[in-house]
């Protein structure tokens, strides 16, 4: 599959099934579940969905009926579940298609209690332990709904750590009040329970869970390596490219880009590239970087909807040499970093006018074109 256009993301499947790896050897007895939301964090859902299933994820998870229904529509049967809020009027949806939902507020459940299913739909019940944002409050009442429905199976629990990032003492009480909800539910038994996302997996074995939901990490990225220690080898598996379109040299005194944010002080040669803020390289990166031969250089100018100008430091460089933005030498955490944002941001920014390509022992073995398929 050709794309005609300079810019690209190259996604690494061996680094991605190495990160699961490191996951597994970790907590060899809790199952994975490995989430896939916001197209796989920018990597590209279906293609890393059917890796992590052939590696043997027992779940995969999103975040909308929407990204579910797409996993299935190509034919991925691994159970999936949305962790996100599922509409009442579409649970039959769910059903239909074996997706699995949550089930997060009582109100909600009450409604869900008046729908006369044609399907088994299965639920995970999510349970508020500091987060506020969605979860149950009333826990014992809304499993007695549900235990009454002929069609529901309460198959899982779980909840949202907070701040497994930034404050230990936190996620401390978070997974305390957990573990007292558990405790007051017995005997009920839950086929799965989970709480632990990357930042969680990272730095805990949490007690009386049998899965972890991991994002971030099995695409090789701590989520603050500053404040998460591990020995975990991580491999980032997301590259994005750009080849340069044009190079020349602006006199001193010559503005470059909208609103001559840059004036040259010195005679300058200016390298153009085809990628801007419409691919998901916002606006804000002018100032930074990106490594061109081995040499970084800066953006200058504002950052255009579908292109952008570096700085050049000789006129040694030609249309087609390529520029890496984020890589081995730039890593997500990095930009992140400079651009006072965090990684899941950076990755899931890149949308899909840019192709994503698959490697696979060193060679590409498919290629995305994201909205142009």
């Amino acid at each position: 599959m050709k794309f005609y256009r300079d810019t690209w993301a190259c996604i690494d499947l061996d680094a991605l099934a190495h990160n699961y790896q490191q996951f597994t050897h970790l907590h060899p007895r809790k199952e994975m579940m490995a989430v896939v939301k916001a197209n796989a964090y920018g990597h590209g859902d279906v293609q890393v969905a059917k890796l992590f299933s052939e590696l043997g994820a027992a779940y995969l998870a999103v975040s909308s009926l929407d990204e579910a229904l797409n996993l299935r529509k190509h034919h991925i049967n691994t159970p999936i579940i949305v962790l996100a809020p599922v509409k009442i009027s579409n649970v039959l949806t769910a059903a239909q298609f074996d997706i699995t939902v949550t089930a997060y507020d009582e109100d909600w459940i009450k409604a869900l209690a008046t729908i006369p299913m044609q399907h088994q739909l299965k639920l995970h019940l999510e349970v508020e332990t500091g987060m506020n944002r969605t979860g149950l409050r009333n826990l014992a009442r809304a499993y007695e709904t549900l235990s009454s429905l002929p069609d529901v199976i309460v198959e899982g629990i779980y909840t949202h750590i907070a701040s497994a990032d930034s404050d230990l003492y936190s996620v401390t009480k978070q997974l305390d009040a957990f573990s007292q909800i558990l405790t007051s539910l017995e005997p009920h038994t839950f086929k799965y329970i989970h709480v632990a996302n990357t930042a969680t997996t990272l730095q805990y074995q949490p007690e009386g869970t049998n899965m972890q939901r991991v994002g971030l990490g099995l695409y090789g990225i701590n989520p603050d390596d500053s404040f998460i220690q591990t020995n975990l080898d991580l491999q980032q598996a997301f590259s994005l490219y750009a080849r340069l379109t044009q190079v020349s040299k602006v006199k001193k005194g010559e503005a470059v880009g909208y609103g001559g944010t840059f004036v040259a002080d010195d005679e300058t040669y200016v390298g153009t590239m085809s990628i801007g803020y419409a691919d998901g390289w916002p606006r804000v990166n002018q100032g930074r970087a990106v490594l061109i031969n081995g040499h970084e250089c800066e953006i200058i100018g504002r950052v255009c909807m579908d292109q952008l100008m570096v700085k050049l430091p000789s006129f040694n460089f030609h249309i087609g040499d390529m520029a890496t933005l984020i890589g081995e030498c730039l890593p997500a955490t990095r930009v992140a970093t400079e651009l006072d944002t965090i990684s899941y941001e950076v990755l899931t920014l890149i949308n899909d006018r840019v192709p994503r390509l698959y490697e696979k022992n060193g060679k590409i073995i498919e290629v995305n074109l994201g909205r142009f398929n």
